[in-house]
């Protein structure tokens, strides 16, 4: 913790729902004592190769995508934690299917690398202007917001990839999430990469470091005309500011085409109470009263509770290879320790 507040970071871990079975208590402590530098997000479910781009039944990946709800919910009750809503796919890899499955199941946002998507979703033909937004709403309104890889994921034994300044420069111009990403044996050396990273993302100006949830949620633009806040929201719930002088404001959802089916949007103000309204793609003037906050959340037509979702088919394969792959990584800093 003591690197990140020298250098002024925040690290979410990618986590792993099969995973959460069991909680070390002192390491559930350093997540609730750190929260300004240290969080949790979802990780597929069982971390089976390429698990969210593997073709199956529709009722087979809602349950998977359930599954993983459910243990992380149980993660989060036997230790005091919060794991944001966010899906970091295994592998880089997810059909496009899943967003509109997991945006029914109460999943906020994916972060992905978009070439990687695009990689696994040829049939797809994308826009051109695809990657130019904040975010991307590549299947019924999940947002989808990119990230930059640090090292090449096909032999991270390279080295740093030589364009990951690049990324962080181009995500900052075009106003998107900065989102690095890398592994556990980028640090085998020591913290250096994450310093580095961290400096060149601080020099960029009036930075703010926050967990995926907070990212998600504040993905949103505004605009003043007069005493009208117009707001884009590039998620699904945002909390927004109301500046002073404004007493109206307007949505837009950019998800949502112009002859496309309306949703509803739930809206509260305190001073106002909440308001509810099933609305295109731009709702009518809403009043508000300035110098306060507005919590905006655009409800999907079709909503699941991962608590009602048969669950998939019991697989052996995944406890074992978790069994595997933490053995290795226990046993592979002893190995280089010697060498």
């Amino acid at each position: 913790m003591q690197h990140a507040k020298v250098h002024n970071y925040h690290v979410s871990l990618a986590t792993i729902p099969i995973d959460a079975w069991r909680l070390h208590s002192e390491a559930a402590g350093v997540f609730r004592e750190n929260p300004t530098r240290i969080s949790l997000l979802i990780h597929g479910n069982n971390h089976t190769y390429e698990e969210m781009a593997f073709p199956g039944s529709d009722a087979y990946k809602l349950g998977l995508l359930a599954q993983g709800l459910r243990r992380i919910e149980r993660l989060e009750k036997n230790g005091g934690l919060e794991v944001s809503r966010v899906m970091s796919a295994p592998h880089s890899a997810c059909a496009e299917d899943m967003l509109q499955f997991m945006l029914q199941l109460g999943y906020e946002a994916i972060c992905i690398p978009r070439d990687s998507f695009f990689h696994y979703n040829p049939h797809r033909r994308w826009s051109l202007t695809t990657g130019l937004d904040m975010v991307d709403f590549p299947n019924g309104g999940l947002p989808m917001m990119t990230r930059v890889r640090l090292r090449p994921e096909w032999d991270p034994h390279l080295g740093l990839c030589p364009d990951w300044k690049t990324g962080i420069i181009l995500s900052a111009f075009l106003s998107q999430p900065i989102i690095t990403i890398g592994h556990h044996r980028d640090a085998g050396d020591g913290m250096k990469v994450l310093g580095e990273v961290a400096d060149t993302v601080n020099r960029l100006g009036n930075v703010m470091w926050m967990d995926m949830k907070g990212i998600a949620r504040s993905n949103y633009m505004t605009t003043l005309e007069g005493k009208l806040l117009k707001i884009k929201m590039y998620s699904r719930h945002i909390l927004v500011e109301v500046p002073e002088g404004i007493d109206e404001m307007s949505v837009e959802r950019p998800w949502i085409a112009e002859d496309g089916e309306p949703e509803m949007l739930v809206c509260k103000q305190a001073e106002t109470g909440t308001l509810k309204s099933t609305t295109g793609r731009v709702t009518k003037v809403i009043p508000v009263r300035p110098l306060g906050s507005v919590e905006l959340t655009a409800i999907p037509n079709t909503v699941l509770r991962y608590s009602d979702v048969p669950l998939p088919p019991f697989r052996l394969w995944p406890f074992v290879r978790r069994l595997m792959t933490e053995s290795r990584d226990r046993v592979l800093p002893l190995i280089y320790k010697h060498k």
